[in-house]
């Protein structure tokens, strides 16, 4: 899956307000950057907020969790230098750390130490800085990129937008590179392969009362479509899949069993297979009502065909 430019930001004490700021002022400035629809920010992110009624990413389903945490490129923790030591909200930042971790492998950590006009002494103030980071690294077991920022007076300010328009460029260019790293690593079926896919496609398909199978690849396109009738293969299901990929319906983390959609009378099943290719099964509703358990079944139907598929894939 593609990622986007997303930054999710663990905040402690004074971050909320630098980094809002911080950001809608660069969005306004670099508009090609596109930070004010590519950031995503989680008050709630934080573990003290796990009881709070508001706390809607904690009761988010497993699924929608999963395609959040795939979409992070970069994890930025912001703390005050004023409080020298860090506290219990960096033990919240790797509880969160580790829960992206376990299905996004490839994303980036920032610590952002704020306020550095506090501690005029340039000295004291790299001694500080040290000894967060080291206490940071300590928690988060891979590189830190760290900076020191403050918005008092021009020429700090100055300091901090490009320390801000250098982190934006990061997650840029560290999305552009996990892309190409990732292009030149996929292994793409071939012809031998999509053909024997087609058939298991086509046969559970009908078995399973589906009117459509499609295996979808890396880049979101239909690599087979197997349909009931031709429309289903070249129209009806390919359009319903390219509609909804626009909104990025179908992108799954890989922990997620299946994902099940329904809309009007329409039932969409989407399971990864592997790393690059995904199934999407398309059938109407009204065929699965008078089974007594229709999702259960679906789910098991659909990890019966992709484990055919990976059988293959091998």
């Amino acid at each position: 899956m593609q990622q986007n430019l997303i930054i999710l930001a663990g905040l402690s004490h004074s971050g909320k307000d630098l980094l809002f700021s911080q950001i809608l002022k660069l969005g306004r400035a670099e508009p090609g950057l596109r930070l004010r629809e590519n950031l995503i920010y989680y008050e709630w992110l934080n573990r003290s907020f796990k009881g709070n009624e508001d706390s809607y990413f904690e009761k988010a389903l497993p699924a929608l969790k999963e395609k959040l945490y795939l979409k992070i490129n970069t994890l930025i923790y912001v703390h005050d230098i004023s409080y020298q030591v860090l506290d219990d909200l960096a033990n919240d930042f790797k509880e969160v750390y580790f829960d992206i971790k376990k299905v996004n492998k490839d994303f980036q950590v920032i610590l952002i130490v704020n306020r550095g006009h506090l501690i005029p002494n340039e000295l004291e103030r790299t001694k500080i800085h040290k000894k967060v980071e080291n206490h940071l690294q300590q928690l988060i077991p891979q590189e830190i990129t760290s900076y020191i920022v403050s918005l008092k007076g021009t020429d700090q300010q100055r300091m901090t937008n490009l320390v801000f328009t250098q982190i934006a460029n990061k997650a840029v260019d560290f999305t552009k590179n996990l892309k190409k790293k990732r292009d030149s690593s996929i292994k793409i079926p071939n012809d031998k392969q999509l053909k024997k896919i087609k058939k298991i496609l086509k046969e559970k398909m009908d078995d399973y009362g589906f009117s459509g199978a499609y295996l979808i690849g890396h880049n979101q396109d239909i690599l087979i479509a197997a349909g009931k009738s031709e429309g289903w293969e070249t129209k009806v299901g390919p359009q319903i899949i390219r509609m909804l990929a626009q909104f990025h319906v179908f992108d799954l983390g890989p922990q997620f069993q299946a994902d099940i959609i329904r809309i009007e009378d329409f039932v969409m099943i989407a399971k990864r297979i592997n790393a690059e290719n995904k199934i999407i099964l398309i059938g109407r509703e009204s065929i699965f009502k008078y089974d007594e358990e229709p999702y259960p079944r679906i789910e098991e139907s659909c990890l019966d065909i992709t484990t055919d598929i990976l059988e293959i894939l091998k």
